[in-house]
């Protein structure tokens, strides 16, 4: 082991010296005026100046490849780049007057899009080496002409199906022959084929795990990584006998372990311990790059044979970013671009101090960083080349050639497969080229000095990268400021220390599986004369626990009780109404596991599904409670001569909150939550199937302090308990969630008004849905094959919300279609504990006896293109496969009847226009979605 005895500070001269010589050679090395290069990066400099215009450039160029006619292509280029008179955007020469068309059928629109098709493609080739093996081949020779070596890094449409990641596992091993089958006849070049350590491998491959698997999920870590090993052995056999060298990629952070995890697991075993031609990537963006590279190193020593090690900074600072503040999570990166910039340096040299162990190779287009990572490998006294660099292909050029010059061994990260599917990394590359902190644009072309480029890094005067947004509320009436509401933030499965808590919430929940749930009166269980089994739906012999089958007269001392307890509550103060709701939700969250593996049990719902039920409820209650603090202090009244004038809110009495059992805890949650803080008192009746749920959901809200008699709980047959609730004289309220017959037998009751009644109970009814997911023809079809299989076939389709009609554009029909089989026949229900669990179980019996009936009613009103079924399996747990029903009628009984099943119609439209038109055919106004890249 070397180590660098030599303070950093110290170093700093000699940083400068070689970053000055690289950007002399770098100007030197700078295109002619009479190549492409030169002009592509002259009108891309020109065209990136203004910001607004950057990003709509780029989003027309992401949407291009699928657009299918260039009258669709005219259309976008007007609506991306043309401005309108509700839009202050005002395009510049010459795209004013490569827009100045007013029809996109037009001839002149017609030869606009033929060149803005041929220019993307041109920017395409720049980034892109080719899209079959030759045409790689030819690319990766002429690097080497050049002086350059190379990895390959096949580019890939998104993993929908297991065909799909077969053909990726394939097409690596494909590469690897033929590539290598090639480089038997090139010449070796000193400065490429050798380091001191020895000669290197002509041929590189760079390997995305997740491209091989249709799943790469963090919340099942060993199902992941034995199917990737069984996909991965083969490529790394594949390399290892032709002599190639193959590099794992990193992706985002939350697979970040997971892909260690395997890199380590899989070099362990006997069969690649003594091989050395791998590398792994470690990002030095976030605080544990420098954790990770320690435990590598370490891994590596034990293990005994030299791995490589591609340190980067990392490319997906803005999506990691987004969705840490959208999950409400501390961001795992480093807020500034300095931190990156020292971080590098700091990890790059525990990296040459282990040099016998870690093979370096440093990728950065960023002269500071390279001139530090080579002013280090002199200090150390290492041998010139112990160190590699790396570049992407078509960025920085001159910086390329001028480290070439250097004879310094240079790999360009070379990107191999079609314009489509490249054209979301092309996207990044330009991205990452014009952004304003980027070193390219500061540098070539941007003005800013030398020695400032060459600076320690270290905090400035101004930040580096833009504040990181955070969610507002804005008060939609306008009347008062509103505090910022914050929602629980999401669970992490990517955790193992969650997941580990998830397993023991599960064997907690089982240990205590057959308990008794008794009603709730005044605070106090309530004695039950029957009871009944609430079963776990995926394995229906295990009884969750029992519930209390109540009567009629258990229903009228329930409300008799919130009847005594009512007056009391509506006088306390709303500050100490929403407190019990604070508090709760503060339980809510201790027992959220506990809570998740109760649902999960009981109403077969998937890891991620009973965290998003656990997430509503505690939203919920935090904001119910927040609205009514905001509420009461509003100030709404004025005096005339004579009068006064107040305006306050009222409770109404007894609510009868009646819920459903697709979200067991967040609806019967919300409502309740709703009723009990603006001043109500509470009967609160649940589903058959999340009774055992519900009362523990019950029994944390009396804890945080409700009085006794507030909120009361009763079970049993919705057609006893629920109906005794509807027409009792003393409920003054109905709150409902559930199917539309029974929502609308309940406001047929309330229309009757008895001589016992008061007044009319007022209703509050969500009855079901019959949802339509709209696909645009310019939509990326992946995206919204994957968001209508989890719409329509999350929880097995058994929730209001779910997409029951997804509405597709006849120019990309077919096509959607295909994909859309073939993903959602990749789908095996199972066991809901299981947190490889997609889809698991339907609620029961009857349930599974309703989807073989609209089965049958699929067949006769369209191509079954998916026929769905039982599943043949030893479970005797209620599974059932997806169905897919294409060609169907808008006014047919399976596009309009409400399905609690995973059935789900697929209808052509012939446009837009006729697509919102379809959506609208229904009786259903629930929810709805578009996937749309149209402005």
């Amino acid at each position: 082991m070397t180590s660098l005895r030599t303070n950093t500070a110290a170093l700093e001269p000699e940083i400068r010296r070689i970053g000055r010589q690289i950007f002399e050679r770098a100007e030197a090395a700078g295109p002619s005026v009479f190549s492409i290069e030169y002009w592509q990066q002259a009108a891309m400099n020109q065209l990136t100046r203004d910001e607004g215009l950057k990003l709509r450039l780029f989003r027309f160029v992401e949407v291009l490849p699928s657009l299918q006619s260039n009258e669709a292509v005219a259309r976008h280029l007007i609506e991306y780049l043309g401005g309108d008179d509700d839009d202050p955007y005002d395009p510049p020469e010459p795209l004013h007057l490569a827009v100045a068309f007013d029809k996109p059928d037009s001839m002149y629109a017609s030869l606009v899009a033929g060149a803005a098709k041929f220019g993307c493609g041109i920017g395409a080739k720049q980034f892109i080496a080719g899209d079959t093996p030759q045409q790689a081949i030819r690319s990766v020779k002429r690097l080497r002409r050049n002086g350059n070596t190379f990895t390959l890094d096949v580019l890939g449409e998104t993993i929908i199906a297991d065909r799909i990641a077969r053909q990726h596992q394939q097409l690596y091993i494909e590469l690897i022959n033929q590539v290598s089958r090639d480089a038997r006849s090139w010449p070796d070049i000193t400065t490429i084929d050798h380091a001191p350590f020895g000669a290197i491998p002509k041929v590189n491959i760079s390997i995305k795990l997740s491209a091989i698997v249709v799943s790469f999920d963090p919340i099942n870590p060993k199902g992941t990584s034995d199917a990737v090993l069984e996909r991965l052995r083969p490529v790394l056999r594949a390399a290892r006998d032709a002599g190639a060298f193959v590099n794992v990629d990193m992706e985002h952070y939350a697979v970040k372990n997971l892909t260690l995890d395997i890199f380590k697991r899989v070099l362990t075993e006997p069969e690649f311990r003594d091989w050395p031609n791998c590398g792994i990537v470690i990002q030095c963006y976030m605080p544990e790059g420098d954790r990770d590279l320690a435990d590598l190193v370490a891994w590596a020593r034990r293990r005994g044979t030299p791995i490589s090690v591609r340190l980067v900074k990392g490319a997906y600072w803005d999506s990691e970013t987004a969705m840490a503040v959208r999950n409400g999570w501390q961001s795992p990166l480093y807020k500034e671009k300095w931190e990156s910039d020292a971080a590098y340096e700091r990890v790059g040299r525990v990296i040459l101090e282990n040099c016998d162990i870690i093979r370096p190779a440093f990728a950065s287009h960023n002269v500071r960083t390279i001139a530090a990572m080579l002013a280090m490998e002199n200090a150390m006294g290492l041998p010139q080349r112990t160190l590699e660099l790396q570049m992407l292909t078509g960025m920085g050029e001159p910086l390329r050639r001028a480290l070439t010059q250097m004879k310094q061994r240079v790999r360009v990260y070379a990107p191999f497969g079609d314009m489509m599917t490249g054209m979301a990394y092309l996207i990044r590359r330009l991205i990452e080229n014009t952004a304003n902190e980027s070193f390219l644009r500061q540098s070539f072309g941007g003005g800013t000095p030398t020695d400032q480029l060459l600076r320690k890094p270290g905090p400035s005067q101004r930040p580096t990268r833009s504040p990181i947004p955070q969610p507002f509320l804005q008060d939609p009436e306008g009347e008062s400021p509103m505090e910022p509401f914050q929602s629980e933030p999401e669970i992490n499965f990517a955790d193992g220390a969650v997941r580990d808590a998830m397993n023991a919430a599960l064997h907690h929940v089982r240990d205590h599986f057959g308990e008794r749930h008794a009603p709730i009166i005044g605070n106090e269980p309530a004695d039950a004369a029957e009871w009944r089994p609430s079963r776990n739906p995926s394995d229906p012999g295990e009884v969750v626990g029992h519930f209390a089958n109540c009567d009629v007269k258990t229903v009228d001392r329930a409300v008799a009780a919130a009847k005594r307890a009512a007056d009391a509550w509506a006088d306390q103060s709303g500050e100490a109404r929403a407190e019990v709701l604070d508090r709760a939700a503060d339980a809510l969250h201790a027992a959220r596991h506990e809570l998740m593996a109760l649902t999960i049990f009981e109403t077969g719902k998937t890891w991620r599904e009973a965290a998003g039920d656990y997430l509503e409820t505690i939203d919920y209650f935090r904001f119910y409670a927040h609205e009514w603090r905001r509420l009461t202090h509003r100030n709404r009244h004025r005096d005339w001569p004579g009068e006064v004038n107040e305006y306050f809110y009222a409770p109404r009495g007894v609510v009868a909150v009646i819920g459903p059992f697709c979200f067991p805890m967040s609806l019967i949650g919300g409502m309740t939550a709703a009723a009990l803080v603006t001043g109500n008192s509470v009967v609160m009746k649940p589903a058959q199937h999340s009774s055992i749920s519900a009362a523990r959901l019950c029994r944390i809200l009396i804890d945080a302090g409700l009085p006794p008699g507030v909120l009361n709980f009763v079970t049993g047959a919705g057609d006893v308990v629920g109906d005794a609730l509807v027409k009792h004289a003393e409920v003054d309220m109905i709150a409902f969630t559930g199917s539309s017959r029974v929502g609308a037998s309940i406001i047929e009751s309330a229309r009757t008004r008895d001589a016992d009644r008061r007044g009319f109970t007022h209703i509050l009814a969500e009855m079901g849905g019959k949802n339509a997911i709209i696909i645009d023809d310019d939509a990326d079809i992946d995206e919204a094959v994957q968001a209508t299989i989890a719409s329509a076939f999350g929880y097995s389709g058994q929730k209001c919300t779910a997409c029951s009609r997804a509405i597709v554009l006849a120019d990309i029909y077919d096509a959607y279609l295909e994909k859309l089989k073939e993903a959602a026949g990749g789908i095996t229900p199972r066991s809901a504990e299981d947190p490889a669990a997609g889809v698991g179980p339907l609620i029961d019996d009857t349930a599974v006896a309703s989807y073989q009936a609209f089965i049958e009613k699929a067949k006769r009103s369209g191509r079954l293109i998916l026929p769905g079924g039982l599943i043949d399996s030893n479970s005797s747990g209620h599974f059932v496969r997806p169905a897919i029903v294409a060609d169907v009628a808008p006014d047919s009984d399976i596009a309009q009847q409400e399905i609690m099943a995973p059935i789900l119609s697929v209808l052509r439209a012939d446009n837009f226009e006729h697509a919102v038109k379809i959506a609208n055919n229904s009786p259903y106004g629930l929810v709805g979605g578009i996937y749309s890249r149209s402005p």
